[in-house]
């Protein structure tokens, strides 16, 4: 490699790694959005809920109502989870942004100049 592949090289390199950077602020973001909803949720669970078993058309308001407070919260929990499992997964690849390259010219053919 010349001094202008590893150039070009390092530029890509860099490109990622203010990719992943950007993504992780991003993340950061949603993290703590996510966990205020969870903790608030959790806080109000039984204030949003209106519990009435007086009669069975009541009854299942009152399930139903619980049910959606519940589905809402777990939502909340499984997008928690799934962001950050991704934000330790960038990370990670913030760490070791470079995988490798392998470049094939064909005999005869000009290179290209071309990244990302």
């Amino acid at each position: 490699m010349n001094q202008d592949d590893l150039f070009e090289e390092q530029k890509r390199v860099d490109t990622v790694i203010t990719y992943i950077d950007e993504c992780l602020r991003k993340l950061d973001e949603q993290l703590s959005d996510r966990e205020k909803d969870v903790i608030y949720i959790k806080k109000n669970f039984w204030e949003d809920v209106t519990v009435n078993l007086d009669n069975d058309e009541e009854k299942a308001e009152t399930f139903s109502s619980i049910k959606q407070q519940a589905d809402l919260l777990s939502e909340r929990e499984r997008s928690q989870k799934h962001d950050a499992n991704q934000y330790k997964k960038l990370e990670r690849l913030k760490d070791s942004p470079y995988f490798g390259r392998i470049d094939f010219i064909e005999e005869g053919k000009r290179r290209r100049n071309k990244f990302i």
